[in-house]
């Protein structure tokens, strides 16, 4: 493929579809991919009728030719099969010209079919100049995103543990495959946030420093959203988190010390100026200056990263020791705030993953236990809860006479929470 009208159409329509996925559609983010693609899109309709994109075994084809691993556009062509592979489709046919109604009403579409509303989306559309062939899928589609999401941070922590054996051999960090893991999960995780917190705050039995870096990653993830952070900034805020604790990932040093050693480590593995701006956000994270001479004052990155690094602190400790509930790690941090941390930072935190964190494992008022499966912001102490036995589903924000009793242990129990995370 070496038509620049086709190149450009394929950019920007990979464009808009990544970003409607991650924004309402009437975000100015979105109007302003919409007019770019329209534009692109016309230019091409001068020397062609339609753009026919398929993927067959993880390869791109466009217009029926196969596209080659060396042209410009191959990042573009690598998203665009990750995220057709991730929704089951198989093939997409744009009828040219469209106008900016065309392609809005078609987002509407990509947009409910991404987030699992509507399995019918495509066949519903008013304007069918796009038309999209879906694979048949086994069970709903929301199904297919939590297991996608689920797998997704899996392979993001056996990237991780990859990366922190690398580092204590001596080797270099291939830090571009975590950037990509971290790229799928902050896709992936768009309308699943209450799923990715029970990932993130699962309890693991022998907890390891990836185990911690890649649950403080996804918190600090999560609370980057909250705030409307860019895509862009999400990403740079997860990997920042994955890579702050490379320096001494066995330490059992105090956070600050660790920190600095994480932010000398990266400096000193060379891997470019993206690496230096990380190392940034670990010394802020320490609160001490380079030279050691003084303290810094930490940046926004770095209280997200504090709260979200302590938290897995808390709660995934090595074997043999007893780490906190995920109920009294909160609370530790909410006793904490405005001393060890940034109390705006530790607010927030409480907004992502609520008092009883999704996963958790609850016994109720009632004598019934129960997991929770989702945080109200606005009722951090009465979120939704599934029965175990029965599987209902309780919102007890609308239960005022059933309240959480205590927290249990679910390696006690043997109560698989993951489960009931995916149900």
């Amino acid at each position: 493929m070496s038509d620049p009208a086709r190149e450009e159409a394929l950019v920007q329509l990979v464009r808009a579809l990544r970003i409607s996925t991650m924004h309402a559609l009437g975000n100015e983010a979105v109007h302003q991919a919409v007019g770019t693609l329209v534009g692109a899109l016309d230019a091409l309709s001068a020397t062609q009728s339609n753009l026919q994109l398929e993927v067959f075994e993880r390869s791109l084809y466009l217009d029926r030719e196969f596209l080659e691993l060396r042209q410009a556009t191959f990042e573009a062509a690598e998203q665009l099969v990750a995220l057709f592979s991730r929704l089951g489709i198989d093939e997409m046919v744009l009828q040219l010209p469209l106008t900016p109604g065309h392609v809005h009403t078609f987002l509407e579409a990509f947009q409910a079919h991404a987030l699992g509303q509507s399995a019918g989306a495509f066949a519903a559309l008013r304007h069918p100049r796009i038309t999209v062939r879906v694979r048949e899928r086994q069970g709903p589609v929301h199904t297919d995103r939590h297991t996608a999401l689920a797998r997704t941070y899996a392979q993001l922590l056996v990237l991780t543990q990859e990366a922190f054996a690398a580092h204590e051999q001596g080797l270099r960090v291939r830090v571009v495959l975590l950037r990509r893991g971290t790229q799928e999960l902050v896709e992936g995780a768009h309308g699943l946030e209450n799923l990715l917190v029970g990932l993130a705050t699962h309890v693991h039995a022998e907890p390891t420093p990836a185990t911690r870096a890649v649950g403080a990653a996804a918190l600090a993830l999560l609370m980057g959203r909250r705030l409307a952070a860019t895509r862009a900034m999400q990403v740079e805020l997860t990997l920042a988190a994955l890579l702050h604790r490379l320096g001494d990932p066995g330490a059992t040093q105090p956070l600050p010390r660790r920190a600095l050693q994480s932010g000398l480590a990266l400096a000193e593995l060379g891997s470019g100026a993206a690496a230096i701006d990380r190392a940034a956000i670990a010394l802020e994270l320490g609160h001490t200056s380079a030279s050691g001479e003084g303290p810094l004052a930490p940046g926004v990155p770095a209280r997200l990263l504090a709260v979200a690094a302590a938290y897995q602190d808390l709660v995934q400790v090595p074997p043999g020791t007893r780490g906190l509930p995920p109920d009294q790690a909160v609370r530790r941090i909410l006793d904490r705030a405005g001393t060890d941390f940034d109390r705006r930072a530790a607010r927030l935190f409480v907004q992502v993953v609520g008092l009883y964190p999704p996963g958790s494992l609850v016994l109720l008022s009632n004598g019934a236990e129960a997991v929770v499966v989702a945080s109200d912001p606005g009722a951090p102490t009465r979120p939704t809860v599934r029965r175990l036995g029965d599987d209902a589903l309780v919102e007890l924000a609308h239960h005022p006479q059933v309240t959480i009793r205590q927290s249990l242990d679910p390696r006690v129990a043997a109560v698989n929470v993951t489960h009931f995370l995916l149900a």
